[in-house]
């Protein structure tokens, strides 16, 4: 009985690690787009889509998330078109 509580209790500590991360990543690109344009990034951004943003240089963040509002890219179709990656070593 030991070892299955142990074992949820750690499936829920990397859930919420998890969760915690998105929220922060959310966050950033939020104030990222805030800076760089003075308006709120749009509401209607998934999660999986703002991921893929983070990986974009400045230079081309503000153009992919028009083209996101405009063509409702998928997360992948986002990744496929950043020509300069910013690598993302701290997510887990």
């Amino acid at each position: 009985m030991y070892f299955y509580s142990s074992g949820v209790a750690a499936a829920f500590a990397r859930y919420f690690a998890l969760g915690v991360q998105d929220r922060i990543a959310r966050t950033e690109e939020r104030l990222r787009y805030y800076t760089l344009t003075g308006k709120t990034l749009p509401s209607n951004s998934k999660m999986g889509q703002i991921l893929a943003l983070r990986l974009a240089s400045d230079d081309e963040f503000i153009s992919l998330v028009e083209r996101k509002i405009k063509e409702q890219l998928l997360p992948n179709e986002i990744k496929k078109v950043v020509i300069n990656w910013i690598a993302d070593y701290y997510r887990i």
